[in-house]
């Protein structure tokens, strides 16, 4: 197993840290615009059904 220096490993560390905010923040926006599409939809299909 090879030893790292510990600026190098802070370094990893710090690009594992980013790497799981990106895929976070991304799950979150697909989530968060899901639900903007399905109230848009709920808005829509009800604004036809009651004929406007």
């Amino acid at each position: 197993m090879r030893v790292m220096p510990e600026n190098e490993a802070h370094q990893e560390d710090n690009k594992e840290m980013k790497d799981m905010n990106i895929q976070e923040f991304i799950a979150a926006t697909r989530q968060y615009l899901f639900d903007q599409a399905s109230v848009t939809t709920q808005h829509a299909t009800a604004s036809i059904s009651q004929g406007y």
